[in-house]
């Protein structure tokens, strides 16, 4: 078995460019593993009443927006949670069953069931009301609201609707949507995958009718990514379905080049990058990342530091690291949210399927002080 790991690993390598080999190497040569101190880590759970944090997400303001299942709380379906105060408003009694929550500046779109609903305004609003077993993706403008669903029958359904919310087009795709972002500009980007391996695409079919579209030479196959746009750079971080490894693919947005890094990992020997999230922290080269150790069930960290990606495991026992979100990063401290199943906290008390909150101390992984503040 270790024999073919190494021949499909020398494979690996050819289908990358020179260039691309070279990063490679180079990230796996100074990629650095630490485990934070119990001191530099400090959680607490949401609330210990309540089984909370499925399909968590956050506003842009960074307030979080989960599903309580159990009918008998006595706050039930789409809830949001202050991280702050830890207060929870009820969005939509009826969405006991809420599933792939999606934001925009403005709206909340979600599936319940089969249906999708748009939450605007404080009042939930059925777009689609049958056929949808996946919400693959939503964005919203001042002129049209774009989805991609995942119909019962397996296929994958672009609709578009106009400012009433009607639909006003759509299309069949044999791609899906991984990740969409904007960059500074409010111009909208996708990260699709494809039978030829993931790639970025500009706009969808609902915002312009001349889709331009980026392909890496080399085919990277996954069911995971998270896309981060800034000015001259598009950050496409995703877990290698081949090998098991969390890297990146970084596309210049001038020279229109690709290159390639590996974040974490050795390959077959792990899997990571499941349920990712990323922020841009100055003066970082490239996004801080949070994602899951599939095969620890633990949270981890990356950051980008003099010209190293440093790693951290988050250990607080339990199986942890589902759906994670980043919330800020002040004076070194990182806040951050995601779901935990069966955790011991500090009182000792076991949850199941519950909201955790965390401030870390990130100072140890890197060798820059004073990192801006990045919480407004």
């Amino acid at each position: 078995m270790k024999i073919l790991f190494a021949i499909s690993s020398v494979f690996y390598l050819l289908g990358c460019g020179e260039n691309q080999v070279r990063q490679l190497a180079m990230s796996n040569s100074h990629n650095l593993e630490l485990r934070l101190k119990q001191s530099e880590t400090h959680c607490r759970l949401a609330n210990e009443d309540l089984d909370i944090g499925a399909y968590l997400s956050k506003t842009p303001d960074k307030q979080l927006v989960s599903v309580v299942r159990d009918q008998e709380a006595p706050q039930h379906g789409l809830v949001q949670i202050d991280p702050v105060s830890l207060r929870l408003t009820l969005l939509d009694e009826s969405a006991t069953e809420a599933a792939e929550i999606k934001l925009s500046d403005e709206f909340i779109a979600y599936r319940n069931k089969e249906s999708v609903w748009l939450l605007a305004n404080g009042k939930p609003e059925e777009l689609l009301n049958s056929g949808v077993s996946r919400l693959m993706a939503f964005d919203q403008t001042s002129e049209s609201t774009t989805l991609q669903i995942e119909n019962t029958s397996g296929g994958f359904d672009w609709i578009c609707f106009d400012q009433n919310h009607l639909v006003s087009g759509g299309a069949s795709s044999e791609d899906f949507v991984l990740s969409l972002a904007h960059d500074p500009h409010g111009r909208q980007w996708i990260v699709l995958e494809s039978t030829d391996g993931i790639y970025l695409q500009r706009a969808s079919l609902c915002t312009d009718s001349n889709l331009i579209t980026y392909r890496p030479k080399h085919k990277f196959r996954t069911d995971h990514a998270k896309l981060v746009v800034t000015d001259k750079e598009a950050f496409i971080s995703y877990l290698n379905r081949e090998n098991g490894n969390f890297e990146l693919l970084i596309f210049n947005l001038e020279s229109e080049l690709w290159t390639h890094e590996t974040i974490d990992g050795i390959a077959y020997q792990n899997y990571l990058g499941m349920d990712i999230d990323a922020q841009i922290v100055a003066p970082f080269e490239r996004p801080i990342y949070l994602y899951l150790d599939a095969w620890k069930l633990e949270p981890k960290l990356a950051i980008y530091s003099l010209g190293k990606w440093t790693t951290s495991h988050i250990g607080i026992g339990g199986s942890s690291g589902f759906y994670n979100q980043i919330l800020s990063t002040k004076n070194n401290i990182m806040k951050i949210a995601f779901r935990s199943f069966r955790n011991e906290m500090s009182t000792g008390r076991s949850s199941f399927e519950n909201l955790v909150l965390c401030e870390i101390d990130f100072q140890p992984m890197v060798d820059t002080k004073n990192v801006p503040d990045t919480s407004r």
